[in-house]
């Protein structure tokens, strides 16, 4: 009687045991998926943003060439005053 009572509960825990594992695989897949997933939308990310600053290079350029003209219409304000 007695060790029809222990094999059941050792029975039960081993299978507590493997459940247990089952949910730990399943999680650690999962957290790998997910880690996955995000590496690719932050390379995705990342080329977005490539494009847009090669993009942005003429506003650059402008943006220098504009500076250009303010400094020269204070240098006329200078002279004309």
């Amino acid at each position: 009687m007695m060790m029809r009572s222990l094999n059941g509960t050792i029975q039960n825990m081993t299978a507590l045991s493997v459940g247990y594992i089952q949910t730990y695989r399943d999680s650690v897949d999962s957290l790998g998926e997910s880690v996955d997933m995000s590496i690719k939308g932050m390379y995705t990310l990342m080329a977005r943003c490539e494009e847009l600053d090669r993009s942005m290079q003429p506003i650059h350029t402008l943006a220098a060439q504009i500076r250009d003209i303010k400094r020269t219409l204070d240098a006329l304000e200078v002279i004309c005053k």
